[in-house]
C-alpha cells in the first residue's frame, strides 16, 4: 500500500513537472480506487486490532483481580499434619469398609445355606385353621402347636391333650419328642409358650422351665446366628417385648442386648406359672407338673411325670449338656464378659436376678393346681 501512495505521488510531481496544466486525477482512476479500498481496508483492520488488544487487557485486569482474591497456597510437606490426619483416616475407612465387606459376604452366605437347606425341606401339609406342624417333629398328625390362646383354651378342654409349656429354650423340644414317643395315643400332644390359661380345662400341662440366665445366652446366640429362626421364636412367647424387638432388629447394641433385658419375660413366665396363677397341690388334684430342666433327669422327676400322665414307660434320651459351641463367638464373649457376674458355668446377669431366684428356689418338680376357680 505504501509502495503504491509513493508511485502515485511521483507520478504526480512528474506531470507537473512536464506540463504548464495538471493533470485533473479523477476519482475513478483505478489506482486511487484501489487505494480508497485498501485504506478503508487497512481501518478496520486497526479497529479490530485495537478491540483484541482492549480485550486482551480486560482480561489480564480480571485474572489479576481473581488471583488477589485466593488464598496464597500452603507448603504442605508429606508430614504435615493435616495429611497424616488425612491418612490416618483414609486408613481406618478402608478397614471399616473390609469390615462391612466380610458382613455383607457372610449374610449373603447364609441366605444361600438358608435357600439350599430349604429346598430339602419336605413340602408343608395343609393344616387345619389356626393350627401349625412344627417342623421339628416332623409334622407328626398327633402333634400340634398351641401358638393362639382362642386355640390353647379350646384344646384344653380335652382330656385326652397333654400340654408342654415353657419360656422357650428350656428343653421343651426334648420332653416333646419324649411324650410323642411314650405319652400316644394315649393323649395327643401340644407345645406352646403361652402363660397360664384363664379358664377351666380338663388337660394335663407339663411346665419345663430352666436356668433363665443360660437361656438369655442360648436366645442370643440364636439371635446374632439364626435371626429367621429367632425372629419367629419370639412371636410365639407371650411375654416377648415385641416392640424392644423390632426396635433392635438384628443390631447387637452394646447397652441393649438380651444380657441386659429380659426381652422374651422370663420373670413373668416363671412367676405367673410357678406361683402367681397356681399354688401346690397333691398328685390327685394336679392339673399342672412343675419340671426343673436340670433335675428332669433324676429318677424321683421321672417317677413323678409317670404317675401324673398314668403311663407305665417313659425314658428320656440321654443327658446332653446345653451346646456352647457359640460361645467361640466373639460378638457373644465380649457381651458376657461386659455383664457376667458370675462364672461361665453359673454365669449371672442383672437383667434375670428376679427370674433366677423363682428358678433357684423352686423344687425340681411340683404338682399344681390353678389359683383361681374361674
Amino acid at each position: 500500500m505504501l509502495k503504491n501512495l509513493f508511485i502515485l505521488s511521483c507520478f504526480c510531481f512528474a506531470s507537473l513537472l512536464g506540463n504548464d496544466q495538471p493533470q485533473i486525477l479523477e476519482c475513478n482512476d483505478i489506482n486511487i480506487v484501489q487505494l480508497c479500498k485498501e485504506t478503508e481496508k487497512t481501518n478496520e483492520l486497526l479497529l479490530i486490532v485495537e478491540k483484541e488488544q482492549k480485550d486482551i487487557l480486560e482480561e489480564n485486569h480480571n485474572i489479576a483481580a481473581t488471583e488477589e482474591l485466593l488464598p496464597e497456597p500452603a507448603n504442605l510437606e508429606c508430614n504435615d499434619t493435616n495429611i497424616v490426619q488425612f491418612c490416618q483416616e483414609t486408613v481406618k475407612t478402608n478397614e471399616l469398609l473390609a469390615i462391612i465387606e466380610k458382613e455383607q459376604n457372610d449374610i449373603h452366605e447364609e441366605k444361600d445355606n438358608i435357600a439350599a437347606n430349604e429346598e430339602l425341606l419336605p413340602e408343608p401339609v395343609s393344616q387345619e385353621k389356626h393350627f401349625f406342624k412344627d417342623e421339628n417333629h416332623l409334622c407328626r398328625a398327633d402333634y400340634e402347636a398351641l401358638l393362639y390362646r382362642e386355640i390353647y383354651h379350646e384344646k384344653l378342654q380335652y382330656p385326652d391333650t397333654l400340654v408342654i409349656a415353657s419360656p422357650g429354650r428350656s428343653g421343651s423340644h426334648m420332653l416333646t419328642d419324649t411324650m410323642l414317643d411314650y405319652a400316644v395315643p394315649k393323649y395327643r400332644i401340644g407345645k406352646t409358650h403361652l402363660l397360664p390359661p384363664t379358664i377351666p380345662f380338663q388337660a394335663k400341662i407339663i411346665f419345663i422351665f430352666s436356668n433363665p440366665d443360660k437361656v438369655a445366652e442360648s436366645i442370643l446366640n440364636k439371635m446374632i446366628n439364626h435371626y429367621d429362626w429367632f425372629s419367629l421364636h419370639v412371636k410365639n412367647v407371650e411375654t416377648t417385648d415385641l416392640a424392644w424387638v423390632e426396635k433392635v432388629g438384628k443390631g447387637i447394641l452394646l447397652e441393649d442386648n438380651l444380657l441386659t433385658y429380659d426381652a422374651l419375660g422370663s420373670e413373668r413366665q416363671l412367676k405367673e406359672w410357678l406361683f402367681i396363677q397356681t399354688i401346690p397341690c397333691p398328685l390327685e388334684k394336679a392339673q399342672i407338673l412343675a419340671v426343673k430342666y436340670e433335675n428332669i433327669w433324676e429318677p424321683e422327676t421321672i417317677a413323678a411325670i409317670k404317675e401324673f400322665l398314668q403311663v407305665s414307660e417313659l425314658q428320656l434320651p440321654t443327658y446332653q449338656p446345653r451346646s456352647e459351641s457359640y460361645m467361640s463367638d466373639r460378638r457373644i464373649n465380649a457381651l458376657k464378659t461386659l455383664y457376667n457376674e458370675g462364672s461361665n458355668d453359673e454365669p449371672k446377669y442383672r437383667a434375670y436376678e428376679e427370674a433366677r431366684v423363682y428358678w433357684k428356689f423352686a423344687p425340681s418338680f411340683m404338682y399344681l393346681k390353678m389359683r383361681s376357680s374361674f
